[in-house]
């Protein structure tokens, strides 16, 4: 799976991914080219093209006529396309959200109380998180995979950092409990001793096992009390001396003083130093110098230096947590980072740290900047960045000094989801936290996610009426309308175009269904003309097709007389395209002529509206023959027009009849 882009040369694109570095040659980089171009495109998506010598770029005016680029699409899988780191971002999304939730009834807790349930609440999110960091471990190392086993080591460091977190930044210990949440941390995230200790204890003679001292050895320092005591019962029985020690250990073990709350810390330290100077004395009387593995055991219970052990910790800090244990087990968190910095001298000093203690090292001495940069630069993990810096700004804006930050890794997080197919929509909940910055690359972020179906299309479009973004709706409804309209779909283009509001384009449209009418004498998708509402009002072209599609309506249901008026009106409203002036007074033509017809049950035009159809014959010949309006007039046209002016002279001599017969005030006057 390629996981990242590296570079490019001359000729060759370069990916790598965890253990192998592959390189594709581009078609068409010549040696006289300048090399390889690269566009950015969304997320983990590239352009990349040969440049060619005047450095055509793509996006540029500057390429002459003729020249063409040949741009081939990049891109490489990330995390996110691993169904585990899927299951993380889809739980953390619920989370993250509860963060927000709580963070915005944060102003209601004004008593202690409502503090105090305010700190479980961050307390819970944060455990949360872990839950999930745990979960996608476990799910990781249930399906063994070449490629998983760095995921695994990055998510596994991923709880390592935010579980130390959680202990200097929100859960802040007393002196005593802290001592003991480390070893517990410590027990949680160096656990490889457990594996070690099953091994051994399966064999014949455990104690005769060489790494029976360092197990034993390890389970003290870690605190595992009882593992330790296990181990030493599996040493062979006897009444000697030899073996006596070793009751001894054990007996010293089982009355190690362990801190618990709501001890006093000056009850719990004299308890402590009298066992410490019981093991030193045992020590000191030579008690375990016939077993030096026993007597190595004993100096770490009597709080001696622990570079002898050296080789026992995996990291600087684990062996901090095992020094304070034994040194100073009441320790504060301020006394923790001077009993801490012998341990990372032993490792070089804090410049020497591998990437996992540089970040502890940050958080122990409660740089939360440098917490976050450090993740970033070494653990390069966009998920722990985003979403720790999230929850500890949340729950104390004093930890950043403002949200540019917090929104900073927010908006990485979320850029990282946009390249997804799938998981852009939750970015949406990331981006629409960071203010109006956040509103602005929402913006410019589902104006380039391709939609390659109406679904799709309609969920961004739902994301940008939720978030107020008119603008870019209209766009992306526009784009579809002119994308179906080239496919030849015109009535989902138009219902596409009045979505955006754009009239221009509405009339481009109207257009051409009257063109396509003009030619078969069939209105395109008669049933969308039927239903079209108010939306019928963004263009005049488009009023009038919807009218001229309701006119015909009117004609196939017998309406005649309604279908007389509106026609009348299409005209005398000068909202008729003057084009189509021949076709409207050609049907009025058919309507005259069926009146005049005493077998037909169509009634007869008024005068009134024999003088308006009149006037408007009499404007169209005028002004075509004027030359005022671009028509043509062809001979069928001209017969058409001459045979309407004598039906309207028909008509209208029994119109006058009718008006005398039974309306004489209204002709007198």
């Amino acid at each position: 799976m390629i996981e990242k882009f590296v570079g490019l040369s001359v000729y060759y694109l370069i990916m790598s991914s965890a253990s192998t570095t592959q390189s594709y040659v581009i078609p068409g980089c010549r040696p006289s080219d300048n090399g390889l171009g690269v566009r950015w495109v969304l997320g983990n998506k590239l352009f990349v093209y040969p440049r060619g010598a005047t450095e055509n770029l793509p996006g540029r005016t500057e390429v002459e006529a003729g020249d063409s680029v040949e741009v081939y699409p990049v891109s490489w899988e990330t995390d996110l396309y691993n169904p585990a780191i899927r299951k993380l971002v889809t739980g953390s999304r619920a989370t993250f959200l509860e963060v927000q939730r709580v963070k915005a009834s944060s102003s209601e807790a004004g008593s202690r109380e409502s503090a105090s349930r305010l700190r479980r609440s961050w307390w819970d999110c944060s455990r949360e998180y872990r839950e999930h960091i745990r979960q996608v471990v476990a799910d990781l190392q249930g399906n063994p995979n070449s490629d998983d086993e760095q995921l695994i080591q990055n998510y596994s460091s991923a709880e390592l950092v935010w579980d130390a977190c959680e202990i200097f930044f929100l859960e802040t210990p007393t002196a005593g409990a802290l001592v003991l949440r480390l070893l517990r941390w410590v027990q949680s995230h160096f656990s490889a001793v457990e594996l070690q200790a099953q091994e051994l204890l399966q064999h014949n003679e455990p104690h005769q096992h060489p790494e029976y001292w360092n197990v034993l050895h390890k389970f003290i320092l870690q605190g595992k009390v009882s593992q330790a005591r296990q181990l030493l019962g599996a040493r062979p029985s006897g009444k000697s001396d030899i073996y006596k020690i070793y009751e001894d250990m054990d007996s010293l073990l089982s009355d190690m003083p362990v801190y618990r709350p709501g001890w006093s810390l000056i009850e719990f330290g004299i308890r402590f130093r009298q066992w410490q100077e019981r093991v030193t004395r045992l020590v000191n009387d030579g008690v375990f110098a016939p077993n030096p593995g026993l007597e190595s055991a004993a100096r770490i219970l009597a709080g001696c230096e622990l570079h002898p052990f050296l080789h026992l910790f995996d990291s600087a800090y684990e062996m901090a947590v095992s020094r304070a244990a034994f040194a100073k087990p009441t320790a504060t968190a301020v006394e923790f980072q001077h009993l801490a910095k012998p341990c990372v001298d032993a490792y070089g000093g804090p410049s020497a740290l591998g990437d996992v203690d540089s970040v502890v090292h940050a958080v122990v001495n409660f740089d939360m900047m440098g917490v976050l940069s450090l993740t970033t630069a070494r653990l390069r993990n966009p998920w722990l960045s985003a979403h720790l810096c999230d929850l500890f700004h949340q729950s104390d804006e004093e930890f950043l000094h403002g949200a540019r930050m917090r929104d900073g890794f927010v908006l990485d997080y979320a850029a990282q989801l946009v390249s997804h197919p799938s998981l852009w929509q939750f970015a949406v909940d990331y981006l629409t936290t960071c203010g109006e910055e956040g509103r602005q690359h929402l913006e410019a972020y589902l104006s380039r996610i391709p939609a390659e179906t109406a679904n799709k299309l309609n969920k961004i479009l739902s994301v940008c009426e939720a978030n107020r973004l008119v603008g870019l709706r209209a766009s992306l409804c526009k784009q579809e309308a002119r994308r179906q309209s080239g496919l030849g779909c015109w009535g989902n283009a138009l219902l596409w175009c009045m979505r955006s509001g754009d009239a221009k384009f509405a009339s481009c449209l109207a257009n051409e269904f009257l063109e396509e009418y003009l030619v078969s004498r069939r209105l395109p998708v008669p049933s969308l003309l039927d239903n079209l509402g108010p939306e019928m009002l963004m263009a005049p072209e488009l009023t009038f097709l919807a009218k001229y599609r309701e006119f015909h309506s009117l004609y196939e249901r017998k309406q005649i007389t309604d279908a007389f008026n509106l026609v009348l009106n299409l005209l005398t409203s000068n909202l008729t395209p003057k084009k189509l002036w021949p076709l409207l007074l050609s049907d009025c033509l058919l309507i005259v002529e069926a009146g005049g017809n005493k077998d037909s049950s169509t009634p007869c035009p008024s005068s009134h509206q024999c003088y308006e159809l009149m006037h408007c014959l009499e404007e169209y010949q005028t002004k075509t023959e004027a030359g005022l309006w671009e028509t043509s007039v062809d001979g069928e046209t001209a017969d058409t027009m001459g045979l309407l002016r004598l039906a309207l002279v028909r008509a209208l001599a029994r119109a006058l009849q009718y008006d005398i017969r039974y309306e004489p005030d209204e002709i007198e006057t």
